[in-house]
């Protein structure tokens, strides 16, 4: 599922916010790949991938 955001930051700030919310908020939160891609312009594009697990309580 992609999600598609607007914020007024440089794009590395923004994915430090990303990563760590991800990584530093979560137990299972991981970092697996991170690859940054420079344009024209000033542009730029951050591409992370991550994994991460969500544990549901058994029900009986």
């Amino acid at each position: 599922m992609a999600l598609d955001m607007r914020v007024s930051l440089h794009p590395k700030q923004a994915a430090e916010i990303v990563n760590n919310e991800i990584v530093n908020g979560s137990v299972t939160g991981e970092l697996i790949d991170s690859y940054v891609i420079n344009g024209d312009n000033d542009k730029l594009c951050v591409i992370s991938v991550y994994d991460k697990h969500y544990y549901r309580p058994a029900t009986d």
